[in-house]
């Protein structure tokens, strides 16, 4: 029973230790997209 307690909580810290390299890499996409929106060409309004 203790060696499940184990496995389970040395899994859990290693989830918990990749969080921050996920949150960065969600934050360079966000960065990327708002990039990549103000380099796009401006819409031409027709009347």
């Amino acid at each position: 029973m203790g060696m499940r307690h184990g496995v389970l909580l040395f899994a859990l810290l290693h989830i918990l230790k990749t969080l921050p390299d996920l949150f960065e890499g969600l934050e360079h996409i966000n960065q990327a997209k708002k990039e990549m929106k103000q380099r796009s060409l401006p819409t031409v309004k027709l009347n």
